[in-house]
Formats: structure tokens, sequence, C-alpha cells
């Protein structure tokens, strides 16, 4: 999957971090319009301008989430939580979708 780059590659430049904030700007709005496709399209075109963007990681799980996609959500949950640890939201989102799809353990550590 392309979400997984390496993140060892450079920090991203101004020009890119707002090209990438136009990404997810227009993402959300195409997943509140239902255009669910679309809108991971720009989730993920966001990524790959600014593999740092830690909302869009969220927010793309949240989609896959809602399209039963909960594998892919998982990763993007603890790749989210990897950037910022402290985002009690997403550590929730992530504990109740590790119950959900039966994995208790995980989700309790």
């Amino acid at each position: 999957m392309m979400i997984e780059k390496n993140l060892d590659q450079k920090t991203p430049t101004k020009p890119e971090i707002k090209y990438a904030k136009t990404y997810y700007s227009l993402a959300n709005s195409l997943a509140k319009q239902g255009e669910v496709e679309a809108a991971i399209t720009y989730y993920r075109k966001a990524l790959e301008v600014d593999p740092y963007f830690t909302e869009v990681y969220y927010s793309l799980a949240e989609v896959l989430v809602n399209q039963n996609k909960r594998e892919a959500a998982v990763t993007l949950y603890e790749k989210a939580i990897e950037l910022q640890p402290n985002l009690w939201k997403t550590h929730h989102n992530l504990a109740n979708l590790l119950q959900e799809i039966g994995e208790l353990d995980t989700a309790v550590n």
C-alpha cells in the first residue's frame, strides 16, 4: 500500500504542506458528500505529499471503517498514533475496532 512509505524521507516543504492540506480538505468534503472512493484517492494524495499529516491517517481510517475495511483502518490508526501518541480519540477508536475484529488482547494493551 502506498501509505506505508518509509518516513525517513525529507520533511515536506511549505508548498508541499499546503498541497497536502488542500487534498485533505477536498477529501473531507468528498467524504461528507458520499463520494467515498474519490475521498480515499485524495486522502492518499495528501499522504504522498506529506506522510507526517496525522489527521489524514485518522480520517482515512474512519472512511475505511465505514467501508468494512477494518484491517486497513487498524494500520492507519496505528500510524496516526505512531506520529502523535497523545491522540486519545485515535486510541479509543483503535481499541474499539480491535475489539470488533476479535483482537481483544491487543485492544487492552
